[in-house]
């Protein structure tokens, strides 16, 4: 419930929620979903495959496939990546032998600047809703973690109400 929201967060972005099946698994210890893999089948065929963990280092590359080739963000941490770098043709489709552009701009911070950023300017704007992560969205993210939980049994004291 720590950094699962952030794989979960950025499929949604790309991919968005219309999700026809889920399949998870967790290490659950103490209440803590410490690790987790789960994968979403989508109504019109695409797969995302996400994983997090609080006890074990992960590649933290987001990586898109498509049928032309494939988009890599971030040298370790996609959420603070310095570069990105599409790989596309080849004839091999399994490893995107082709043209590889490599786009790269220093990341000089964590992150959270820009949410911050955002927020302010919302509040400035009387918004009561960010556009770019609208309400519905979160809640449907929430909901999606609250399904993960139930199935990983990850209980709550506010579950009980």
């Amino acid at each position: 419930m720590d950094v699962g929201i952030y794989p979960l967060a950025m499929t949604s972005a790309v991919f968005g929620l219309d999700i026809q099946e889920i399949a998870s698994v967790a290490q659950v210890r103490n209440g803590v979903d410490e690790q987790n893999a789960f994968t979403f089948q989508y109504a019109d065929g695409k797969t995302a495959v996400m994983a997090s963990s609080l006890t074990g280092r992960m590649d933290n590359a987001l990586v898109i496939n498509g049928e032309m080739g494939r988009v890599i963000i971030g040298e370790g941490d996609w959420w603070r990546a310095s570069r990105a770098t599409l790989v596309s043709g080849g004839d091999d489709i399994f490893s995107f032998a082709g043209i590889e552009d490599e786009f790269y701009r220093p990341y000089k911070s964590t992150g959270f600047q820009f949410e911050i950023e955002a927020v302010q300017n919302h509040i400035r704007a009387g918004l009561k809703e960010a556009p770019e992560m609208p309400l519905l969205e979160s809640l449907q993210i929430t909901r999606m973690m609250d399904s993960l939980r139930s199935k990983w049994n990850v209980r709550f004291e506010q579950d009980e109400v």
